[in-house]
């Protein structure tokens, strides 16, 4: 059972990162094109900048992924390779070391070194692995899979505000974004909420407040240096 909730807690931690780099799509891409409606409203600068933040935004998401990844899974292989060392060199002590631990977890003595000579015998690195570092299987997770799937969600984020920014009437742009740029905020909230166990509108509040935050940051500050420079 503990398995199978660390199994799920991974699964809704890795749904959420998913959630939160589309949310970033959305939010920059759609801060961006609203801040260049702001400043200048010339549909040519809207599309140019607008492409630029959904592939510069992509990019530089994919590679911070690319290299989280590879830095756990060094991390992940030196905690491996040390344990499965202890075992060969120190299996006595390991041994102990695994019955206190179900000691601590309400064993009786003779239960935890009954227990511990048990499972020692089956998979005494996966065994040791899961109960001192928490981890449940030797295989590496795939940077460039993840690099791969994060560049694509980032632009199935931003695509949506940009073609509104683009394709939108020219008299109110800025509202048809905000607009969809709140919706879509708000279905993701709502999605994290109901896979996380909690409350859904301080979720929902969360994610659009962040994206009402940043729009309105990047429409000011667009809007007083385009009008000065221009």
């Amino acid at each position: 059972m503990k398995k199978n909730s660390n199994y799920l807690s991974y699964n809704s931690s890795q749904l959420q990162d998913y959630t939160s780099i589309v949310s970033e799509g959305i939010i920059l891409v759609g801060a961006i094109c609203i801040g260049v409606i702001g400043a200048s409203g010339n549909k040519g600068a809207v599309f140019t900048s607008g492409l630029a933040a959904i592939f510069a935004g992509a990019s530089v998401v994919a590679i911070s992924k690319y290299l989280k990844i590879r830095h756990e899974n060094h991390i992940k292989t030196e905690i491996i390779n040390t344990q499965r060392n202890l075992i060969e060199h120190k299996s006595k002590e390991q041994l102990v070391a695994l019955a206190k631990y179900y000691i601590q977890s309400g064993a009786s003595k003779s239960t935890a070194i009954q227990l511990a000579k048990e499972l020692s015998t089956q998979d005494p690195l996966k065994v040791q692995l899961k109960i001192f570092h928490n981890i449940y299987d030797d295989e590496m997770s795939k940077p460039t899979k993840t690099a791969s799937i994060s560049f694509a969600l980032f632009i199935i984020g931003g695509i949506a505000p940009f073609l509104a920014a683009v394709f939108s009437p020219v008299a109110f742009r800025e509202f048809v974004v905000f607009g969809i740029i709140t919706i879509l905020l708000s279905v993701i909230g709502i999605f994290n909420a109901k896979n996380s166990n909690i409350p859904i509108i301080s979720s929902t509040v969360q994610k659009v407040a962040c994206g009402i935050i940043t729009i309105i940051f990047v429409y000011a500050i667009t809007t007083l240096f385009g009008t000065a420079i221009s």
